[in-house]
Parts: structure tokens; C-alpha cells; sequence
């Protein structure tokens, strides 16, 4: 039970996400949201500094006590290191946005990051000690418990501060319901040899995340800098409907990845078959949540959230184009994590986030349009080389993944051809705006059902059977 409630709370907390992402963007205009925005990238990007990589390194280093104490110590440091730079932060980003709320939301966040290390210390002792179903359950309660006090907060009219209301709430119950988990013994102690080999096996893991997430960072600083905060906001929110539909599919394929391709590393075939079976599993799914977003968010966006979001449509587009183009990127973190070409993988995010930072500050003064096609040409660019990279080394033929593609493209065609159609005639048939876009959603799904059995039957069996074992668990469906 444990691994599966685990699993289920990851897709739990890009739930939450999602409700806050769009409980904020209803409840702030977009100058507001974007200063929210803003303000959690930086906080989420200075967290990625506090127990990443003494998580895992705790984790495989069972039956070794020093790994304990000394991971505690670095979490300590790391916490005050982060707290210290958010502060620094808080008053640079005053005078770069001219906005005094960011500053002052990210020096209240600054102690959150003490319950952050307490917490990840804690969760990396339990899930080394296998208690998988506390820690899941934990998370669950947590996650959930944010998510109240954040709307609570937008609800009283918190506005961006609920921000705070959030994290410290979630960080709190987090690190007192693992303090419940089990007797600790806290120890101070230090060793200054596994305090190097720490860092030694750390040193990619936070090298990749920092790179990762303070890009994020950097990109809505900089738009919000050369444009407006507004401007960041849309241009955040856009993104963050594409990454809600991406994270949700992509926790469960690292998940698996990680599971079946290790014991086939020195079996090439088995390894490439694997990559290729899990990748149109993704690709299918991805394609018909992004892609189908797309395609309603003209209509969905302003109906839902109010006019003054309507410019976040082609935004949605232009980067849902660019993120399908590399849909098989995603499986390089476990394939290079497999074959220990660590070195590959930070070369790919430190190239993807350098080079989209260095286009959307070229496109910044062409306005938001712009901005985003740059965004999306720098993302094609730059990953292109490194999945075509992966699919040689594993074995997989890159034409292989171009077909994919193709296929996938033609399931996403296939469910265009209906959605817009009945999008642009609905008005003139006198269609409410609610009832036109549940019906072309309904169209879409099953038009994109039926193409994915012809054109990309191995991933469509693949969600088949796993929704035809469901229903037999539930007793709807026999034999």
C-alpha cells in the first residue's frame, strides 16, 4: 500500500497546485498574480538549495549513522543559506519590479525554510526506514492542509500573502506529523569525510534542480523587469497549465523508468524497448491533455478567470507547441541516470534554461507574443540534440521517435479537426459559451481515442488495459 499511497500523493500535490494556481488567478488581477508568482519561483527556488541530494543520500546510505547527523548539519547551513538569500533577495527584486509586495512576502517566507530542512531530513529517515504509507499520508494531510489556509487567505482577502498562509501552514503540519512518525534521538554530530563524499554525490542533483528552477526564477524577473509583472504573470500562468498536465503524467513515468530499465542496463534491446514502450505511453498522454488545452483555452480562459486573461490563449499555444516537440525528452533523467552519464543531464538543463533565459530577454522588447515563440524555438533547440543523444545510446533509433511524433501529431490533428469547428459554429447556433466547450471536449476525447487505435495502438493498449483493470477492481467490469 505504501508505494501506491506515495504515488497517489505525488499526484495529489500537483492537484493542490493546480486549485491554488487557479484559486489566485481568479481571486488577483494579473499585476497581483504575477507578484505571486514571482514571489513563489524565488521561494521554490532557493528551497531547491535545503536537503537536495542529503535526502538521497541519507536514503541509500542505510545502516550509517554519520550520513544522519552529518545530513542534518548540511540541512541546517543549507536552511540558513537560503533564508539569508531570500532576504537579500526580497530587496533587490524591490527596486529591479518596483514592487514592495514581492520583497515583503519573500522576507516572511525566509523561516519557512528552517521547517523545510527539519522536514526533508525526517522524510528521508522514514522512507529509508520503509514507512512509506506515514510519509505519503503525512504529505497528503499537509498538502491539503495548505491548501485550505491559502484559500482561507485569498478568501479574506490576503491577496498575495496567501502565499505565506500557504507554505508555512504545509511546512508546519508536514514537520510535526513526521516528529509523530517515530521516537527520534537527535544527535549533533559531524565527520568531515562523509561530509566530502556527501558532496560529492550530491553535487549533480543540486547542480540540475538549482539550474532548473532558478531559471524559472530568472525568466519571470526578466519579463517582469522588461515588460511588466502582469506581463510575468501571463506569461506564468500559461506555462503552469502546461507543466499541471505534464507533472501529473510525468511522476508516474519516472516513477516506472526507474523500476524496470536498471536491470535491463546491459541488455540493449530490452533497454531501447522499454524507453520506447513507456515514451508513446507518455507521448499519448501528454499530447491529449496539452494539446487539448490548447485548443479550448481561447474559449475556457476569459469564461472561466474573466476577460482581462484572455492574451493568455496564444501564450498557452506557442508554448504547448514547443513543449510536445520534446514530449521524449522527458525520459533522459532516468535514461542518463541509468547508464551514469550524470554529466549529459546537466549539460541539458544548464544548456535548455541558458539559452531560453538569453531569448526571452533578445524578445523581450517585441512584447509577450514574442517572447513566448523565442521561448519555444530556445526549448526545441536546445533539447533536440541531447533526446536524439539518448535515443542512440539506449538503442532506440531516433527515426523511431520522429515516427512517434508524427503518430502522436495525427491523434492531435484528428481531435482539432473537431474541437475548433465546433468552437467557431456554436455562437451561431445559439450555443451557450459553457455548453459549447464541454461538447467539443467530449468530441475531442473521443475523436482522439478512436485515432489513438490507429495510430498509436501500442500506447492505446496500454491505457486499455490499465482501465480495464480498474474497473474489474471496482467489480464493473468481468473477466
Amino acid at each position: 500500500m505504501g508505494p501506491a499511497l506515495l504515488a497517489v500523493s505525488r499526484i495529489w500535490v500537483q492537484l493542490v497546485n493546480a486549485i491554488v494556481l487557479f484559486a489566485v488567478t481568479i481571486a488577483l488581477d494579473p499585476e497581483r498574480f504575477g507578484a505571486f508568482m514571482i514571489a513563489a519561483s524565488a521561494h521554490a527556488a532557493l528551497a531547491v538549495i535545503v536537503g537536495q541530494g542529503v535526502y538521497e543520500y541519507v536514503i541509500k546510505e542505510r545502516g550509517n549513522p554519520a550520513a544522519g547527523a552529518t545530513g542534518f548539519v548540511f540541512n541546517a547551513v543549507t536552511a540558513t543559506s537560503a533564508a539569508l538569500l531570500a532576504i537579500a533577495l526580497s530587496f533587490l527584486l524591490t527596486d529591479i519590479l518596483h514592487n514592495a509586495t514581492i520583497g515583503a512576502v519573500l522576507r516572511l517566507l525566509a523561516p519557512i525554510f528552517f521547517l523545510t530542512a527539519i522536514a526533508i531530513f525526517m522524510e528521508s529517515v522514514l522512507v529509508r526506514e520503509g514507512r512509506l504509507t506515514r510519509v505519503a499520508s503525512s504529505m497528503i494531510a499537509a498538502d491539503t492542509a495548505g491548501l485550505i489556509a491559502a484559500l482561507l487567505g485569498l478568501w479574506m482577502g490576503a491577496g498575495v500573502f496567501a502565499l505565506v498562509l500557504q507554505r508555512a501552514t504545509r511546512e508546519t503540519i508536514l514537520a510535526a506529523a513526521y516528529a509523530l512518525s517515530r521516537k527520534w534521538s537527535f544527535q549533533w554530530g559531524f565527520d568531515g569525510a562523509e561530509a566530502s563524499r556527501l558532496f560529492r554525490f550530491s553535487r549533480a542533483i543540486v547542480s540540475t534542480r538549482i539550474v532548473g528552477a532558478g531559471a524559472n526564477t530568472a525568466i519571470d524577473i526578466t519579463i517582469g523587469a522588461l515588460l511588466s509583472v502582469a506581463d510575468a504573470g501571463i506569461f506564468r500562468l500559461a506555462n503552469r497549465i502546461i507543466v499541471i498536465g505534464w507533472d501529473i503524467l510525468y511522476q508516474p513515468l519516472r516513477t516506472s523508468l526507474w523500476a524496470h530499465l536498471p536491470p535491463e542496463k546491459d541488455n540493449p534491446p530490452a533497454f531501447a524497448r522499454i524507453l520506447l514502450s513507456h515514451a508513446e505511453t507518455f507521448g499519448l498522454g501528454v499530447f491529449a491533455l496539452i494539446a487539448g488545452v490548447a485548443l479550448i483555452a481561447h474559449d475556457a480562459l476569459p469564461l472561466a478567470l474573466g476577460p482581462e486573461w484572455s492574451g493568455t490563449a496564444p501564450i498557452i499555444a506557442i508554448l504547448a507547441v514547443a513543449r510536445l516537440m520534446v514530449t521524449f525528452g522527458a525520459p533522459m533523467e532516468a535514461v542518463f541516470g541509468v547508464q551514469n552519464r550524470t554529466g549529459a543531464l546537466v549539460a541539458v538543463t544548464t544548456l535548455t534554461a541558458a539559452l531560453n533565459l538569453a531569448a526571452i530577454a533578445l524578445a523581450a522588447q517585441f512584447g509577450l507574443y514574442w517572447t513566448a515563440v523565442a521561448s519555444g524555438v530556445a526549448i526545441v533547440a536546445a533539447q533536440t540534440p541531447f533526446i536524439v543523444m539518448m535515443a542512440r545510446g539506449a538503442g532506440a533509433p531516433a527515426r523511431e521517435m520522429v515516427a512517434m511524433t508524427a503518430r502522436l501529431g495525427m491523434n492531435a490533428a484528428a481531435m482539432a479537426a473537431v474541437v475548433l469547428p465546433i468552437l467557431i459554429w456554436a455562437p451561431g447556433l445559439g450555443l451557450p459559451a459553457w455548453a459549447a466547450i464541454g461538447a467539443a471536449t467530449v468530441a475531442g476525447a473521443c475523436v482522439f481515442i478512436a485515432a489513438a487505435a490507429l495510430f498509436t495502438p501500442r500506447g492505446f493498449s496500454i491505457y486499455a488495459s490499465a482501465v480495464a483493470a480498474a474497473l474489474r477492481r471496482l467489480g464493473i467490469a468481468r473477466g
